[in-house]
């Protein structure tokens, strides 16, 4: 994949907005090396392009997908994969999260704040030594190291940990209201403000990737897709077919 092969950030905007072909509530996944666009409804999916081998880590953000693949971020159009290339910096980023109209990227333990529309980039304050997972919710970062969840103050860096421990953690995502993330075999629900957790089911052993769109959370769990409810831990399966995906995100 090479940055010259681009189209420009406000032209991709254009061309999403022209095309009208993305409804509200999709989900994306990459896929040995490929791109997919699914329905959260049945979980039909468009593929929308190959040449995202080794791209683990990637959101949905303000209309539109970034990713990290080798050295490079790159945004997409999420109508039909379409890419640009943004900044060759980010060798070793392995968390990702998105904060409104801002784009939050771990490297080597420390947190930056990424600007969408360029990729350029300002660190955080902190002193971080096993960053794992990143998440927003209700308006605040959180950043998953070894067992420790903590809260993170974007103005001063100082990050307060919650209670619990949540060592095992493999999956994690933020919605307006709350935290979900997937702890050995278990999906909890846990609030940004205190800290308090809630097991909602516990079938979860495996589970990879996380994500939330039209008030469902979505799972992949091995080759399967799952819809899941918030607020009880049910699911339904939406296929099989989802073995090998390295990331999964969405976009409202």
């Amino acid at each position: 994949m090479h940055a010259n092969r681009t189209l420009g950030i406000l032209a991709v905007l254009i061309t999403l907005a022209a095309a009208g072909t993305v409804q509200a509530g999709n989900l994306f996944a990459v896929q040995n090396g490929t791109l997919f666009r699914a329905s959260p409804e049945d979980g039909s999916w468009q593929d929308l392009g190959p040449n995202w081998s080794g791209a683990n880590i990637m959101v949905g953000c303000n209309n539109m997908l970034y990713a990290v693949q080798g050295d490079m971020l790159y945004v997409a159009n999420p109508a039909d994969g379409s890419w640009q290339g943004l900044t060759a910096t980010w060798s070793g980023a392995n968390a990702m999260a998105c904060g409104g109209d801002v784009l939050f990227i771990a490297q080597n333990n420390v947190i930056y704040r990424v600007n969408l529309a360029d990729g350029t980039w300002t660190a955080l304050p902190g002193a971080y030594h096993n960053i794992q997972l990143l998440g927003f919710a209700a308006a605040t970062l959180f950043v998953l190291e070894g067992e420790i969840l903590y809260r993170v103050d974007l103005t001063t860096g100082e990050a307060t940990s919650l209670p619990s421990s949540y060592a095992g953690t493999t999956a994690l995502v933020g919605t307006d209201t709350a935290l979900y993330l997937i702890q050995g075999d278990i999906l909890y629900q846990v609030d940004p403000a205190t800290g308090n957790y809630q097991a909602l089911s516990s079938t979860w052993s495996g589970a990879s990737e996380l994500t939330f769109v039209d008030g469902a959370l979505f799972a992949i769990q091995g080759a399967n897709l799952y819809k899941v409810n918030p607020a009880d831990g049910t699911w339904a399966s939406l296929g099989a077919t989802w073995l090998g995906t390295t990331a999964l995100t969405a976009l409202p």
